[in-house]
């Protein structure tokens, strides 16, 4: 549950009931609150820029503020506006405010330090005695103008006396998880790598009462058959007892009805093929890869001749060479040479896997410029795919390294695996950097296709930072595939021709509301449609399709880097990369435009958040004791009305007095 409060100075009223039977009972974020705010840290806080204007989102799974954002945080000293300034100015606030923030005797180790928009944003992990601790995180953003627009934390409580040693080890762990799934191992080969079981601390990040916080076993399991069927997920099993505490699914499918390799191979010399004898100089020759290949944005369009970028080559006495942007190299030879095209490997990608690739030997004479042709017009579907699968990656990738720079977790992402013509139908799934795709058939296209692609890579980059979240139903990570998909084309439609020529599985222009999807791939459209909303109305404001581009690629897909795990969350990372000074409670360049993207769709916003108590069927209960400080800045005038003032912006509040007596407000 979250809750968010706007604190300034103590203005409020109150309404007071004598008596109130079977009234409401406040729940345990409510009680969360009420102790943060009478806290001794919270006031600190406050008094030291009493002018300040701050919200807090609540996490009541951590008993920990999520989010402080609101008028900025003052840096001391910020006179370098760099990434490492930035980041020993992060550090310093964690070690400032670790009791506001209740970092307690946890260690929160950065995972994400990356410029957003404006922002430099920084994620750090919790860690308790070495272990990783599920969901548990801090975060920091550090405006350029040096100003801190927001802290927080989902920090979990745990006690010192928590047991660290399991009572049984890692291969039990994975016994316990295959008969937890009852199922027996395919035997083929899975997607993605094997990964080792882990010592980890779980904890529910999105539960609505403080989480227990529990020793357990994350236990990788995949399962898939060769129609691309099967459960591939971890389940995260009870270090002390061997209970199931959860199953996680890593298997993200499109939604219808680690480390680089270095692949270059070992050749023989050039001296060694031609047995000693004396050769003619060598001379430079460009060599251009051309392939039929789907390039339209729609699943059933005509495959067009394309020169083919980023695909990695073997040539005989030179090595590995990579096409450039416009499907060239150039290669120093003083005599004819044999290049044998394979399994396509690239730059963005590892080798590709499944049937009918492409393949041939071409002969390519000194200084005679030359063409290595792949396929035909008359093209099957299935040799297609994996000509558009690598033109398709390289495209989204270079286009996401425009934006986010290149940096490690896109260096992670070049080590992607691509699987084409599954012999199944009418789907596509990221899992373990991983992405793959079906055959056509069952009324649908072959599934390597544009936008399906780039949305299932976009899965990818979403884990690359920080993880794929689409928690109880959210959508995030769908949306996130999608707009990397809508973006990259400069296209509404996501998934057009998947099924019909012209007809999309998904659109950027919809009136999706946020919270009324009935699965992720539904929720998720209300995030997708805001972004595709904020580029359109960019446009309008702007005066030009270009510089609208530009900007809602930065203040859009430049936070992925912030790595949010809610639709909320990730409009207010939108807010803070277009923000120019830090201060979010005086607004941003473009947050008219944001906010009215942002209320197409129902998503709250930081700067005008809606208040639970601004009518009188939402008034906050309170007890004895300090309250607040509340502000009524974003309230509006509502009934009944008040017999003891003139109205206008009103708060609700409701006490209950048990026994007679005095009452001092």
């Amino acid at each position: 549950m979250n809750q968010r409060i706007l604190a300034s100075s103590p203005l409020f009223c109150a309404l007071l009931t004598v008596p109130v039977i079977a009234q409401k009972a406040s729940s345990p974020a409510d009680e969360q609150l009420a102790a943060f705010y009478s806290g001794a840290e919270w006031r600190e806080f406050l008094d030291r820029d009493p002018a300040g204007k701050w919200l807090v989102d609540w996490c009541a799974a951590s008993g920990s503020p999520r989010a402080i954002y609101g008028s900025g945080i003052a840096l001391r000293g910020w006179s370098e506006n760099s990434l490492e300034a930035a980041r020993v100015q992060a550090n310093q606030l964690l070690r400032d405010h670790a009791d506001l923030l209740r970092l307690g005797a946890s260690d929160f180790r950065e995972t994400i330090g990356a410029r957003m928009g404006r922002t430099w944003s920084f994620t750090f992990e919790q860690y308790y005695r070495g272990l990783p601790v599920i969901g548990g995180r801090a975060d920091v953003r550090v405006n350029m103008a040096g100003r801190v627009p927001m802290i927080g934390s989902v920090a979990f409580p745990i006690p010192a006396n928590f047991n660290v040693t399991p009572a049984f080890d890692g291969e039990s762990a994975t016994a316990m998880a295959w008969q937890l799934l009852g199922q027996q191992p395919t035997g083929l080969a899975q997607p993605g790598q094997r990964r080792a079981p882990r010592l980890v601390i779980h904890a529910d990040a999105e539960s609505t009462q403080l989480s227990a916080v529990t020793l357990a076993w994350e236990v990788h399991v995949s399962n898939v058959n060769a129609a691309g069927e099967g459960p591939i997920g971890r389940y995260y099993i009870d270090a002390a007892t061997g209970a199931q505490l959860r199953f996680v699914s890593d298997k993200h499918e499109c939604g219808i009805a680690g480390c680089g390799t270095n692949h270059a191979v070992a050749t023989p010399s050039l001296e060694s093929l031609t047995n000693g004898k004396p050769i003619a100089p060598p001379v430079n020759t460009t060599v251009t890869l051309q392939g039929w290949t789907r390039t339209g944005i729609d699943g059933q369009s005509a495959l067009t001749n394309a020169p083919l970028p980023g695909v990695q080559l073997n040539v005989p006495g030179i090595g590995a060479v990579t096409t450039d942007n416009n499907g060239q190299f150039v290669i120093n030879i003083a005599a004819a040479t044999t290049i044998t095209v394979g399994a396509f490997d690239g730059r963005h990608h590892n080798p590709m896997v499944g049937g009918s690739a492409p393949s041939g030997s071409f002969t390519v004479n000194p200084g005679v410029a030359t063409t290595i042709q792949l396929l035909t017009a008359a093209a099957t579907t299935a040799q297609a795919a994996h000509t558009t699968t690598t033109y398709w990656i390289d495209k989204t990738n270079e286009y996401c390294r425009a934006i986010l720079g290149n940096s490690a977790e896109l260096n992670t992402a070049d080590a992607i695996v691509p699987t084409v013509n599954i012999a199944s139908t009418c789907n596509a799934y990221y899992t373990g950097n991983t992405i793959n795709f079906y055959s056509a058939g069952g009324g649908c296209a072959n599934t390597s296709f544009s936008t399906v692609i780039s949305h299932e890579w976009g899965h990818g980059i979403d884990d690359r930072y920080g993880g794929i979240s689409n928690t109880n139903g959210d959508g995030l990570s769908e949306g996130w595939g999608d707009i990397i998909g809508m973006y990259l084309v400069d296209s509404p439609l996501l998934g057009s021709g998947f099924q019909t020529a012209g007809v999309a599985l998904r659109r950027g222009d919809n009136t999706r509301q946020y919270g009324t999807g009935t699965g992720v791939h539904d929720s998720g459209e209300s995030w997708m449609g805001f972004a595709w909303n904020v580029r359109d109305r960019l446009t309008t404001t702007l005066g030009t399709r270009s510089a609208a581009i530009a900007l809602s690629n930065t203040i859009v897909v430049g936070t992925l880097v912030a790595d949010a795990t809610n639709q909320t969350n990730a409009v207010r990372e939108v807010f803070i990369a277009d923000d120019n000074d830090g201060n979010l409670a005086n607004g941003t360049p473009h947050d008219v435009d944001l906010i009215w993207a942002a209320n197409n769709h129902s998503i709250p916003v930081p700067t005008a958040p809606p208040l639970a108590n601004d009518d009188c069927a939402g008034a906050i209960v309170i007890g004895n004791g300090l309250s607040g400080p509340y502000s009524n800045s974003t309230a509006t005038t509502s009934a009944p009305a008040w017999a003891c003032g003139n109205g206008g912006k009103d708060l609700w509040f409701r006490y209950t007095a048990y026994a007679g007596g005095t009452l001092s407000v």
